[in-house]
């Protein structure tokens, strides 16, 4: 994986900053500051972690979510500290592992470990931190635990470390998908198998530690209550127009309503409609697309368009997976979520890895397009969060005062003139031939 002649190992770094440990620490230490006096932030979800962590029912799907908050409450077991704060060094431990994982990753595959900083300092990890009742930084520290066993050929224990991430986040699913894909198109039809009957297990802990937990306000099938929230969240992110139902009354006074049939398989959902539109959302979202993991993504599209026979022909495993897994976050994102930032973030994999190993095989990088890009990226990523996005809360129900859609309209120009400056500097890249 490691390719020497890569242009990245060709920047000269003081030997500390080419330590991952060193890195690490400091990054860490930087989001711990910044951070200090909002911990735990709030979250609409904090609730429910809580419950979970003192055994109290929820409804699904976080009656399956168990690990996160089980870890927490081993941690206050054992050192006597407060449920608050149990939940935000278990946070603490999962960002700093996921720096180190990422920053020896990068440094296996670039030589350069200082890259970690313009891709891991970035307004994403900082959120995830903040919000210490969630286990989004866990995931994403199983994730990169995950990618460090597939990059070492350690194929049974990223079995294991994809079970914990099925009673983690429900969102192993892309991943699982992505493994699957990729393992079926290399002929790694054992590695399929393997991955199958983890997926089963994790399913079937799923499935009891959910008969201990509430029904959701819909109570119908998980699988169905997926199907039909998919294209409600695609709808509602990119139009504006939040989907109303009898089972969420309250969120607003319909525009228009309709009554399903008698016969239906929904549960209690008997009735939808639409709400007014709100202008706003849609351009937060797309804002998010275009600033949560900066510039980068274009710079992987670039590629991707340009050289997507030799990516398919000569890829290895460690760096397809990564590709899919983030390319498939990137697309699913808008109906996964009404929280677009979580589900970009998802993405990391196919920009912060795959995109590094794949540049170097197509074009001769040098040195000053290295560091137009790390500016580049950190300004798109943290400029509209510093300046207006982090500050924007939902009035209610993800819903936005129409006050902010100018600033949101500036954030989506300024991203866009970022991307373009990205794409252009990567058409002068000399191409290999």
């Amino acid at each position: 994986m490691k390719n020497d002649k890569s242009p990245w190992h060709n920047l000269s770094s003081p030997p500390l900053l080419n330590s991952p440990i060193f890195i690490s620490i400091i990054m860490f230490i930087s989001f711990l500051t910044i951070s200090w006096h909002n911990l735990p932030a709030w979250n609409v979800d904090n609730a429910y972690y809580i419950n979970v962590f003192q055994f109290i029912p929820v409804r699904r799907p976080f009656s399956v979510r168990i690990l996160y908050p089980n870890i927490a409450r081993l941690i206050m077991n054992i050192s006597g500290v407060t449920l608050a704060q149990s939940f935000i060094i278990a946070n603490s431990i999962a960002l700093l592992l996921l720096l180190l994982v990422i920053s020896y990753l990068i440094k296996k595959i670039t030589s350069n470990t200082f890259l970690a900083v313009p891709m891991l300092f970035n307004p994403l990890l900082l959120r995830s931190f903040q919000e210490a009742y969630i286990p989004d930084l866990f995931f994403l520290c199983l994730v990169s635990i995950y990618f460090l066993l597939i990059y070492h050929s350690y194929y049974r224990f990223s079995l294991l470390t994809l079970l914990l991430l099925f009673i983690t986040r429900d969102d192993v699913i892309l991943l699982f998908v992505s493994i699957i894909l990729v393992n079926i198109y290399l002929s790694g039809w054992k590695f399929v198998l393997l991955s199958v009957l983890v997926m089963l297990i994790g399913l079937a802990i799923n499935s009891f530690t959910a008969l201990y937990g509430l029904p959701s306000p819909a109570n119908m099938n998980p699988l169905l209550f997926y199907l039909i929230r998919i294209p409600s969240n695609l709808f509602y992110n990119f139009t504006g127009i939040p989907i109303w139902s009898n089972i969420y009354s309250d969120i607003c006074n319909p525009i228009i309503k309709i009554n399903l049939p008698i016969w239906r398989p929904f549960g209690n959902l008997h009735s939808v409609g639409l709400c007014p539109i709100n202008l706003t959302t849609p351009f937060r979202n797309i804002s998010f697309f275009l600033t949560t993991l900066g510039v980068l993504p274009s710079l992987l599209i670039y590629d991707l368009v340009n050289n997507y026979k030799s990516i398919l022909k000569s890829t290895p495993l460690f760096t397809m997976i990564a590709l899919v897994y983030g390319v498939i976050c990137f697309l699913s994102a808008g109906g996964l979520s009404m929280d677009i930032m979580r589900h970009v973030g998802e993405a990391w994999p196919a920009v912060w890895l795959a995109m590094i190993a794949l540049l170097p095989l197509h074009y001769k990088i040098d040195k000053k397009f290295i560091y137009r890009m790390s500016i580049c990226n950190l300004i798109v990523s943290w400029a509209p969060w510093i300046i207006f996005l982090h500050k924007v809360k939902p009035t209610f129900f993800y819903q936005f005062s129409l006050k902010t859609l100018p600033i949101f309209i500036l954030i989506v120009l300024f991203s866009i003139f970022g991307h373009y400056y990205a794409i252009n500097a990567m058409r002068n890249q000399a191409k290999l031939t």
